[in-house]
């Protein structure tokens, strides 16, 4: 009944590797779910032997109705196993999972080393980085804007007490190059501080 199956009439006349490399892989999917079930039998019950030898009829089945030599049966024996190993070890992760979510609530936690961890600490590094660059230029700048004031405040009393004895303090001392006309205000205004600043004498 199976060799007459259109698939098994198709895979009859096709070269030998490609019926190794399709009974194979037909043998290791019908074994995941078997070692699914198998996960959850306890070792050498009777539900546990089902579970291991449920696909074998089939599979030498379909192995006589491809036609294939002996040697076939140590193929589809090892594909089985791994089906069964896959199966059991993806039901196995899938109670631990479920495990982890009752325990914690409801909340699926999310696993050390993930990628959504990593993200997170890299974004947070860039974070800091451009605080500290940011306070690193403030600081620079604090300290340039507080050199520049002690210079412009240095140069400025030198001028005054430079120029500041013949000159009348106006609040922006006189320099070296002053213009004529501005000297000429300035010793004006100290001649009326002079004569202001003598005591009024009054005649009785």
């Amino acid at each position: 009944m199976l060799a007459a199956t259109p698939p098994i009439q198709m895979l009859r006349p096709q070269a030998l590797p490609v019926k190794f490399i399709a009974v194979g892989a037909l043998s290791a999917a019908l074994n995941v779910p078997c070692g699914m079930w198998r996960e959850h039998t306890e070792k050498f019950s009777v539900q546990w032997i089902i579970a291991v030898h449920a696909s074998i009829p089939f599979i030498a089945l379909l192995r006589k109705a491809v036609i294939m030599p002996k040697i076939a049966i140590a193929c589809t024996i090892a594909c089985a196993v791994a089906g069964q190993t896959l199966g059991a070890r993806l039901e196995r992760e899938r109670l631990h999972k479920a495990a982890a979510i009752d325990e914690n609530g409801g909340v699926q936690p999310m696993p050390s080393g993930s990628k959504a961890e990593q993200v997170t600490a890299s974004e947070d590094l860039v974070r800091l980085q451009a605080s500290a660059r940011k306070a690193g230029r403030r600081k620079r700048a604090s300290k340039d804007t507080s050199a520049v004031a002690l210079q412009s405040s240095g140069s400025v009393t030198e001028r005054t007490a430079e120029n500041g004895a013949g000159h009348f303090d106006l609040g922006l001392p006189l320099c070296d190059g002053s213009p004529q006309w501005l000297t000429e205000v300035v010793s004006k205004m100290e001649g009326f501080k002079q004569h202001f600043s003598q005591p009024l004498v009054v005649s009785s």
